[in-house]
């Protein structure tokens, strides 16, 4: 008995399909499992399978009456389960990193990755779907703006997550750097004294007070103090 055609490994088909030969004519035997012995022609078929192992003993009969000694077994696995993805760290939902980081996570073992990022306002794909590692981070810089990323896991049997793990981000680089960058002085006048206050790089503030005199040729700053 031998069986040409049929699953092997690993599969995510819920059915299997199988050619039985022997080197005589003859008929054939077919038990799934433990289960009980069916006839079953040239041509064997099995639809349903549930996720798990399965072994398919087959034993050829000829016209005599003759029962192979030793049948033919196929055994395969059905892995029709697809993975679960799930997002262990994120940026937050606002962020100034052109290229925030994301730690992923999945059901299962031995899976592999997919990524990309959404632009919200129009739907297009910023990031098109590409393979990513389970600690990624987009590797050219994004522009500002409100993303959605998507990632989604795919398991060794080829069943990949339909319902992707996702996180929406906003990007604001821009406004960040415009606020690191200061503001210009202020100047007030209140009862003849001038007031400035003008930013510095480590945050204080330098006021300078003094009081305006006139005179024939104008304002005149008469006392200088500098506070920090």
């Amino acid at each position: 008995t031998s069986v040409p055609t049929g699953p092997t490994g690993t599969t995510t088909r819920s059915w299997a399909t199988f050619r039985l030969s022997a080197d005589e004519p003859a008929t054939f035997k077919c038990t799934l499992n433990s289960g009980t012995a069916q006839d079953c022609g040239g041509v064997y078929n099995l639809d349903g399978l549930a996720t798990g192992s399965y072994t398919l003993t087959v034993a050829a009969t000829d016209r005599a009456g003759n029962v192979d000694a030793t049948p033919e077994t196929v055994t395969w696995t059905v892995d029709a389960t697809a993975p679960d993805t799930s997002i262990s760290s994120n940026p937050g939902a606002t962020t100034t990193d052109t290229a925030p980081d994301f730690v992923l996570a999945s059901t299962g073992g031995g899976v592999s990755y997919e990524c990309r990022a959404v632009l919200i306002a129009t739907g297009a794909d910023a990031l098109p779907w590409a393979s990513c590692p389970s600690s990624w981070s987009p590797s050219a810089p994004l522009d500002d703006g409100a993303y959605r990323f998507e990632f989604r896991a795919k398991d060794a049997a080829g069943n990949v997550d339909d319902t992707p793990a996702t996180f929406n981000v906003t990007i604001a680089q821009a406004a960040a750097v415009a606020t690191a960058s200061g503001s210009p002085k202020v100047i007030t006048v209140t009862g003849g004294r001038e007031r400035r206050r003008r930013p510095h790089g480590d945050g204080q503030l330098d006021e300078r007070v003094g009081r305006l005199d006139e005179d024939a040729g104008g304002p005149r700053r008469a006392a200088r103090r500098t506070r920090r």
